[in-house]
């Protein structure tokens, strides 16, 4: 008999499920925008029987795809188990826009299925394939649970789901055998020998971090300072913990929200990104932050209230090695970055960006919020939930702002080429407003994703923030 197996969500992971409501889902979405004539039939109809069979081959290569949640008893920590009534017809679906199936049409209908939350009693995923959209093409709306995967897991998933070269077929989906889940008595025998054994565990843990900062040191050349790393830690998480406990300023984008969502897409030329790159310093990030810092500042100014200074910003950064591209789950962190909304002047705000950003840099937020999740391992479910609520009450930023990993090849579904490709990061409560993007084919893939409840007006800020791009370009032009 098969032994029984499940695999237990990091703290990381775990953080996404207490945030989850009605009104707020915490799934990524994507939405890609493919080429439709390749797969058309003779009959000119989308041959829906092809797509769903590459759909199904090309994610049965996943695991997680076919796993889903499963609860220890008392303490409630998340586990993943083998789903044994797995069908790809529920997390494939079918949908046809009304005429004239133009972008407006498409996120009218992307922006709904957004607001709605996942079954939890399913693998965490689901993929709508839209047809009518016009210019002869389709979309995927693909959602996956934030519990499962971060920016940089879902973009290492559609390296896995898409090819890299046209192909008229696929090798055939690979057989589903799930193994056995674990009974709740095996569950909760395993979690309290785990917490039997925790305080050695986080000794053996912290002789490993002590380890590996010497060797660190050694490589170096400098074998004095594993102390200087160990206070760097501290003040680096220190740092972090009073990041999430100043509260962000009062504003028009931060109040309650409910299911309803707008989106919004727009298009940033990458060369002329990198022009302003170059000629203005800083990273495209500080670009892109700058642009932002316009955009709500023109927007506040539109709606009659005056830009606060310390308006915050959550930028994730990815705290993936090399080893980890490939792996599932979340493995980042964050800034707290202040923008400087408050500066009329186009070219002090981007100086003023460019400070904030490298002190960001020196001051190792990022190895705090990582010393942080690596605490919470420890901590269980219910501790998590709690820190999730006190976070979520305290109100730490106005705004998130996550540059998911560029997409670095051109990708097909069998011989039908990805255009288009956008991020979709979910809201959450007070937060309405997020912007989510990626470049791919020579562009920067800009999805503004709202409450219109608390944004009713967004195609504003879309202009504000295009508005943005181009003023800095013309400074770095000048």
């Amino acid at each position: 008999m098969a032994k029984a197996h499940y695999e237990r969500l990091a703290a990381q992971d775990i953080s996404f499920l207490p945030q989850e409501s009605a009104i707020a889902p915490t799934h990524i979405g994507w939405l890609w925008i493919f080429d439709a004539k390749p797969l058309r039939r003779t009959d000119g109809s989308l041959d829906l029987e092809r797509i769903r069979n590459f759909l199904e081959a090309r994610t049965s290569r996943i695991p997680r795809l076919r796993q889903v949640l499963a609860f220890v008893p008392i303490e409630n920590d998340p586990v993943w188990v083998d789903d044994a009534q797995f069908e790809i017809a529920h997390h494939v679906s079918h949908g046809m826009l009304e005429a004239p199936g133009d972008e407006s049409t498409l996120l009218r209908v992307v922006s709904q299925m957004h607001g709605q939350c996942l079954d939890r009693t399913r693998p965490l995923w689901e993929m709508c394939v839209i047809e009518g959209l016009c210019q002869d093409r389709f979309a995927i709306l693909c959602r996956m649970h934030h519990c499962m995967v971060d920016g940089g897991a879902i973009v290492y998933l559609m390296s896995q789901i898409f090819l890299e070269t046209p192909a008229q077929d696929c090798a055939p989906a690979k057989p589903w055998r799930p193994r056995p889940a674990p009974s709740e008595k095996l569950l909760l025998q395993e979690a309290v020998s785990r917490r039997v054994a925790m305080p050695a565990e986080i000794v053996r843990e912290g002789k490993k971090v002590f380890a590996s900062l010497q060797a660190q040191e050694v490589a170096a050349g400098d074998v004095s300072s594993t102390k200087k790393s160990w206070i760097e830690r501290a003040q680096a998480t220190w740092t972090t913990m009073r990041a999430g406990v100043t509260l962000a300023p009062k504003t028009l984008l931060n109040a309650e929200i409910d299911a309803e969502r707008e989106i919004f897409l727009c298009r940033q030329d990458v060369d002329a990104v990198l022009a302003i790159r170059k000629n203005l310093g800083g990273t495209v990030n500080d670009v892109i932050l700058a642009a932002v810092a316009s955009a709500v500042r023109a927007y506040l100014v539109r709606r009659g209230e005056t830009p606060p200074a310390g308006f915050r910003v959550v930028v994730p950064v990815s705290t993936r090695s090399t080893e980890d591209l490939a792996k599932l789950g979340n493995d980042a962190s964050a800034w707290v970055v202040t923008l400087p909304v408050e500066e009329a002047d186009a070219f002090a705000r981007y100086q003023k960006v460019l400070a904030e950003t490298s002190h960001y840099k020196e001051s190792k937020q990022s190895l705090g919020a990582t010393t942080l999740f690596q605490t919470a391992e420890w901590a269980g479910a219910h501790m998590i939930a709690f820190g999730v609520a006190v976070l979520g009450a305290l109100r730490p930023y106005n705004l998130i702002v996550s540059n998911h990993p560029r997409l670095e090849n051109e990708l097909y579904l069998l011989d039908a080429k990805l255009v288009e490709g956008y991020p979709l990061n979910p809201l959450f409560a007070n937060q309405g407003l997020v912007i989510s993007l990626t470049s791919y084919r020579g562009q920067l893939r800009i999805a503004l994703i709202a409450s219109p409840k608390v944004i009713p007006d967004l195609a504003p800020f879309a202009q504000a923030l295009e508005a943005g791009f181009a003023e800095l370009l013309a400074l770095a032009r000048n």
